[in-house]
């Protein structure tokens, strides 16, 4: 599994973590924009390149935007 696989799937699992957050006790506002500081300390982990990065962060933006 590429790296850029593996930070999707952790955003994936971020983005499905505040959803139940969302379903259990309603909308609040910063829901899964408190994750980003997880999330980056874990795509910086995985060596990704500046462009990879961008993506992945794209990515985030794109799932939290959903909620």
């Amino acid at each position: 599994m590429s790296n850029i696989n593996k930070g999707k799937k952790y955003i994936d699992k971020l983005y499905k973590k505040s959803c139940r957050y969302r379903d259990k006790y309603g909308y609040k506002e910063n829901l899964g924009w408190a994750e980003r500081p997880k999330m980056n300390s874990y795509i910086s982990k995985l060596e990704l390149t500046y462009q990879e990065e961008c993506q992945l962060n794209d990515y985030f933006i794109m799932q939290m935007e959903s909620i």
